[in-house]
């Protein structure tokens, strides 16, 4: 079947964000060890934490690696992500978070149950039932998608994680906004998905979606 139209890009979606997230610079042309070290250093000086000099190259490391990693799956033909977001939600640099805001280019006609599809796991990956709700957001409703993954690699002690991720359908045919983001454990996932609620609920579509 034929694919649908160019997705949105960065311009067409904006989201509201606090302090507590960081845009990454997915499409932006920087220097990656010098970005993340600018960064670090405002945000450590922000945090008034200047005297651990020693953390500095750790973290610019850590957010060097993670920029070049999202680059390298940019450009998906499936799911293209458009940006990308950290969460910090204390003093320390560790995010606990990241959230990426992609287009869904599926087949040209088809519906948001083929995207909700698209997005859940399959029942020998997940644990338990998904949970698909409605949820208002600036840009009318969209859905909601919370489910446990069996993910042995990156869940800790249970082997669990939590996966939400929000959808909204665009004026392209088969093209559809995600909003996802996995956290390494259920108890994680009940921290902070109210954030990522409120992160989802403030998405502003342009005039192309």
């Amino acid at each position: 079947m034929s694919r649908a139209p160019e997705p949105p890009g960065p311009r067409d979606v904006q989201l509201e964000i606090d302090a507590r997230w960081w845009e990454l610079p997915v499409h932006d042309e920087v220097d990656e060890p010098g970005w993340s070290r600018d960064l670090v250093d405002d945000a450590l000086a922000a945090r008034g934490m200047t005297e651990r000099p020693e953390r500095r190259q750790v973290y610019a490391d850590m957010y060097s690696q993670l920029l070049a990693s999202l680059r390298s799956t940019a450009d998906d033909p499936d799911l293209r992500l458009i940006t990308a977001y950290c969460y910090l939600p204390d003093a320390d640099l560790l995010y606990a978070a990241l959230a990426r805001l992609a287009a869904l280019v599926l087949p040209t006609g088809s519906t948001l149950d083929d995207a909700v599809a698209t997005l859940v796991a399959s029942a020998d990956d997940r644990y338990g039932d998904e949970r698909v709700s409605e949820m208002e957001t600036a840009s009318g409703p969209c859905l909601r998608i919370a489910q446990l993954l069996l993910d042995p690699a990156t869940g800790g002690d249970s082997g669990v994680t939590s996966s939400i991720a929000y959808l909204w359908p665009t004026g392209d045919d088969g093209v559809f906004l995600v909003l996802a983001c996995t956290f390494a454990s259920p108890v994680e996932g009940a921290l902070h998905e109210e954030a990522l609620d409120e992160l989802a609920a403030s998405l502003v579509r342009g005039e192309l979606v």
